[in-house]
C-alpha cells in the first residue's frame, strides 16, 4: 500500500481479501489518492462491516462501476446515514456486478449515499434483494444478467415465476 503514493491516474481498482480493519488510520490515508480519478472498483471477498464497505465506496465520488463478490458483513448495529454525507451527483451509473451478496441494507445505503442508482448494466449471481435493485434502475437498465439459485429465490416473483 505504501506504493499508492506514486500513482496519479488510477481509474480501475481491483482488490481481493481487503480487510477494512487493517486501516486504523482510516481508508482515506491509503486510498484518498484515487479520490478524483477512480471510476471502477472490484472487491473480492472484502472483510468488514457494512459501514466500512460503504465508507470505502464513498471515498470515490466519480465511481460508476462496482463489483462486489463473496461479501459477508461482520455483525454490527445499523447506523443511519448522516444526511450531510450524501453525495449529490445524481446516482451511480455504469455496471453493477454482485456475486453471493445478501446485504439489502447496504444496497439501500449505497443508493442513498450516491443520490440513487442509475446503473445501465447489472450482473447478479446468487443475490438476494434483487427487487430493490430492479426498481431503483428500472428507467436506466439496458443489460440484465441474473443467475438464480436457492439464495435468490425471493426474486422469482419479480421475474414472473
Amino acid at each position: 500500500m505504501r506504493y499508492f503514493g506514486a500513482l496519479e491516474n488510477v481509474q480501475e481498482l481491483a482488490i481481493a481479501d481487503l480487510d477494512f480493519s487493517q486501516f486504523p488510520a482510516g481508508l482515506e490515508e491509503y486510498f484518498g489518492r484515487f479520490l478524483h480519478t477512480l471510476r471502477s472498483v472490484a472487491l473480492s471477498s472484502p472483510r468488514g462491516t457494512c459501514r466500512q464497505l460503504l465508507d470505502f465506496l464513498r471515498l470515490f465520488p466519480q465511481l460508476d462501476d462496482i463489483k462486489i463478490s463473496h461479501y459477508r458483513s461482520r455483525a454490527e448495529t445499523h447506523e443511519e446515514l448522516d444526511a450531510r454525507s450524501v453525495l449529490t451527483r445524481g446516482g451511480l451509473r455504469g455496471r453493477l456486478t454482485l456475486v453471493k451478496f445478501d446485504e439489502e441494507g447496504l444496497l439501500e445505503d449505497i443508493a442513498a449515499a450516491f443520490g440513487g442508482m442509475q446503473f445501465t448494466s447489472m450482473d447478479l449471481l446468487n443475490v438476494r434483494w434483487m427487487e430493490f435493485l430492479l426498481e431503483a434502475c428500472a428507467d436506466t437498465l439496458e443489460t440484465l444478467r441474473i443467475y438464480l439459485d436457492d439464495m435468490s429465490r425471493d426474486c422469482k416473483g419479480v421475474l414472473g415465476h
